[in-house]
């Protein structure tokens, strides 16, 4: 029977591995793709359902990508039709989990619902690749102990359980699980129970204590079925029965009486001289022989004959008991012969055998064990592990001062003796690698291995990935200002005589971003123009006038006005530049971060229009021509000073300048 059962079991286990199911992986079941469906976990070798109580999107986003599925739009709905058990019910994720059993439950098949609540999900929608969020390595840990539970029995062997749950915290990230059983059992109720007596079966009838006349025969029962003990009450009623037996009459041989003193046979003569005499002692009954010799003597005496009746003669000594214990009888015997009755007397009155009960102290009862119970399950399933079996001392219980069972009620044998499989499990992962960029996002990896501990004796390898991405550096690079090329040069600003013409450009090619610098330099240009001479102009000699300013000087002051305009704001640009450390100069100190420009930013490297213009930032501020030369790194960017030339003579207006 066990090597059927063993062959059995073989089979079922080879059967599961073959399916190639683990505990807690799930399915989609019934849905109109393969991505939606009423969800489906497998445990203890069985497929079951999900309850929709508290179920809600987390769970949801937990399952599908438990199922491989990476979409931001998971939904769920009810599905109900289920038929398997219900494994889970009020699931608590919290969208950290890999798997959806790591999320808080109540506990396996712990559930308020019926399968009209089936939960279902639905795993499709706009599916991006989502690098898995940076989420510690959880270890899972023992929550509290429940309270023991009620002792399953009053008296004799019960037990008591408590349990805990690994909730405290529950392992996520590929943490490992909590190390130890989940539950303890513990013996209870050790006092004997109170057994009442009760009688066993009657022992079968002895022989009869004689072959005719009365005899008696008995039988007995003994109090064991089962034996009373714990202080339980002894068993009603009487241990043995006496039965009369052989009723027939014994054959009794006649045997000639003997005449008392005083006492004269009557002799009668009928015709032939009949006569009648004695003859009982005894009288022959029961086929019995008859007397042997004369049955009468003629002696002349008296012809009235004396009536005698049969008186008891002493009892016998009683008989030896035919038990020591559990109730015997003894016996006695007396003869109706003090004397015998006779002459038509009546016989003796009463029995001639008398029986007692004796030894009724109850026998002393030896114990002896019952069968083994069946072994208890291996303590582990693989590493050597231990079993238990029990028996009682109580077939029959030792009672009475009966002697206790000899041995163990307890006997423990190993078992599982082959190596458990190890199951693979990552290490830790290593450190981010350099980012592959700067700026404008880049990836970084990280790797781990499948060797804590690598798997063996048939452990399962890891799941997962030995690799794992992020992006980084997603800020935008940096990109610099950089002069577009510069406008036509505007008309004169005089129809006749000296004037000046400007163009200008704009910082645009590109646009400063993302806190790059501005472009270095002004934004407009000036230079000297001449229209010929005024037609309504005269020449006439100068004069003295006293009162009249000269244009001279008012050249002059105009040029004073304009240097000191000049002056004043590269000084104020320079102060502002100076207060603002966010901007990056692209000349001065503040180069650490070029790095983190994109690939795609343009160079500074335009080409000067005219290298004699006046304001031409291309020019080495050494080269000092008859124009104004202002060095850039004293220009705030983007300045726009627009000088007016009122001057009569430009030798006298354009002064060689130079704002180092």
């Amino acid at each position: 029977m066990w090597i059927l059962l063993l062959k059995s079991t073989t089979l079922f286990i080879c059967a599961l591995i073959a399916e190639g199911q683990d505990d807690g992986d799930l399915r989609l079941v019934g849905g109109n793709n393969p991505e939606e469906g009423r969800l489906e976990i497998y445990h203890s070798f069985t497929w079951g359902t999900i309850c929709d109580d508290s179920f809600g999107t987390p769970d949801a986003i937990v399952a599908c990508r438990q199922l491989g599925y990476r979409t931001p739009t998971a939904t769920f709905y009810t599905e109900g039709g289920g038929t398997d058990p219900i494994w889970l019910d009020n699931m608590g994720c919290d969208g950290t989990e890999r798997k959806i059993y790591q999320c808080s439950h109540p506990g396996w098949t712990s559930h308020n619902c019926g399968h009209d609540e089936d939960v279902g999900i639905n795993c499709t929608g706009n599916y991006q690749t989502v690098i898995s969020p940076i989420f510690p390595t959880v270890k899972g840990n023992w929550g509290s102990w429940t309270s023991w539970t009620t002792c399953s029995a009053t008296c004799d062997s019960g037990f008591k359980t408590k349990n805990r749950l690994c909730n405290n915290p529950v392992p996520s990230s590929n943490g490992l699980y909590c190390n130890g059983k989940s539950f303890e059992l513990l013996e209870c109720s050790t006092a004997r129970c109170r057994v009442n007596g009760n009688w066993g079966s009657w022992s079968g009838w002895t022989t009869c204590s004689a072959s005719c006349d009365s005899g008696l025969k008995t039988r007995k029962r003994l109090c064991n079925n089962p034996v009373p003990s714990s202080s339980g009450s002894y068993c009603y009623g009487e241990t043995f029965e006496v039965l009369k037996c052989s009723t027939a009459r014994c054959r009794v041989n006649g045997n000639w009486g003997h005449c008392q003193a005083g006492q004269r046979v009557v002799l009668v003569v009928i015709l032939a001289l009949k006569t009648e005499s004695l003859l009982n002692n005894p009288v022959p009954s029961s086929s019995g022989s008859y007397c042997y010799g004369e049955t009468f003597e003629v002696l002349k005496c008296s012809t009235a004959r004396c009536r005698v009746d049969g008186i008891w003669g002493s009892w016998n000594l009683w008989s030896v008991c035919n038990a020591t214990c559990g109730g015997g009888v003894k016996k006695r015997t007396r003869y109706c012969n003090n004397p015998c009755p006779s002459a038509g007397g009546s016989t003796c009155s009463g029995m001639a055998k008398e029986t007692l009960l004796c030894a009724e102290n109850n026998c002393p009862v030896n114990g002896d064990w019952s069968v083994w119970q069946v072994w208890s399950v291996c303590s582990s399933s693989c590493g050597v592990g231990i079993k238990r079996r029990t028996r009682l001392c109580d077939n029959p219980t030792p009672s009475y001062g009966g002697r206790l069972c000899n041995g163990n009620t307890l006997d423990v044998d190993s078992c599982n003796i082959h190596e458990c499989p190890v199951d693979g499990d990552w290490s830790g992962w290593s450190s981010w690698n350099i980012c592959s960029a700067t700026c404008n996002g880049g990836i970084q990896d990280r790797n781990r291995k499948c060797d804590d501990p690598q798997p063996s004796n048939g452990g399962i390898s890891c799941k997962g990935t030995p690799i794992e991405s992020r992006p980084c550096h997603i800020l935008d690079c940096e990109i610099d200002g950089q002069w577009g090329t510069w406008q036509e040069w505007e008309v004169c600003n005089t129809t006749c005589g000296n004037g000046t013409q400007q163009r200008l450009r704009k910082c645009d090619s590109p646009s400063p971003y993302f806190d790059g610098s501005e472009c270095m330099g002004l934004d407009f240009d000036i230079k000297p123009c001449y229209q010929g001479i005024c037609p309504d102009v005269q020449v006439q000699p100068k004069e003295y006038t006293p009162n009249l300013v000269s244009p001279v000087i008012l050249g002059i002051g105009a040029a004073v006005c304009i240097v000191i305009t000049a002056v004043i704001t590269c000084i104020s640009l320079f102060v502002f530049r100076r207060f603002r450390p966010e901007k990056r100069m692209r000349n001065g100190s503040n180069t650490e971060n070029l790095l983190e420009l994109k690939a795609t930013s343009q160079q500074n490297d335009y080409d000067c229009d005219e290298p004699n213009d006046l304001y031409d930032t291309c020019n080495d501020e050494n080269i000092v021509s008859g124009n104004t030369q202002i060095a850039a790194d004293k220009i705030e960017t983007g300045a726009n000073a627009k000088i007016p030339f009122n001057a009569d003579h430009e030798d006298n207006v354009y002064e060689n300048l130079k704002i180092a």
